[in-house]
């Protein structure tokens, strides 16, 4: 009877055997080429021992903190930045990130078996982080004609080229947005 109490009393605690309130950040969650971003993965352990945090870019693992481990960090050249500052298992900063960048970051913790679990635990989270990278050129405006009459029709070409993701190119005409 004292054994079910105890273990009665075990499973009503709230997280008691488990991994819990993982949540993923990117900031700023829309960045310029060659800007930084901070990745952060917050987590909470109850009575469990960490076996690694991994960080995934559109499902592939890009950075595994295992504490265990002689050297806990392997960071893999998969996003291609200048370079990777580990602050520890929470906190990654990619400084000067490409186009290559944008994407789904994934954050996954894993923890060692407790004492009511057969297998390891594991909880994830994720968010989307996109590098933004500027036209080459300012917009291009072509007319089909140089001169114009109030109520008649313009026909007008607008183009930018480069940029990822595309240009949103709105027309206005005096200040009013144009639909078309």
């Amino acid at each position: 009877m004292a054994l079910l109490t105890i273990l009665l009393f075990l499973f009503s605690i709230k997280g008691y055997f488990c991994i819990r309130d993982v949540k993923v950040s990117v900031l700023p969650p829309i960045v310029r080429v060659g800007e930084n971003i901070t990745i952060g993965c917050s987590y909470t352990l109850d009575n469990e021992t960490l076996i690694n945090v991994t960080y995934l870019h559109n499902g592939k693992e890009y950075f595994i903190y295992t504490p265990k481990d002689k050297v806990p960090i392997y960071v893999t050249a998969l996003l291609k930045v200048k370079k990777r500052i580990v602050k520890n298992d929470e906190i990654l900063v990619l400084q000067g990130v490409n186009s290559d960048a944008t994407g789904v970051i994934k954050c996954v913790v894993s923890a060692e078996p407790g004492i009511m679990t057969q297998s390891p635990s594991v909880l994830s989270d994720s968010t989307f982080v996109t590098v933004v990278e500027q036209p080459q050129e300012i917009p291009n405006i072509i007319l089909d004609s140089l001169t114009f009459q109030v109520g008649k029709n313009v026909k007008a070409k607008c183009s930018s080229s480069g940029g990822a993701p595309l240009a949103n190119l709105t027309w206005y005409v005096d200040g009013d947005e144009v639909e078309y």
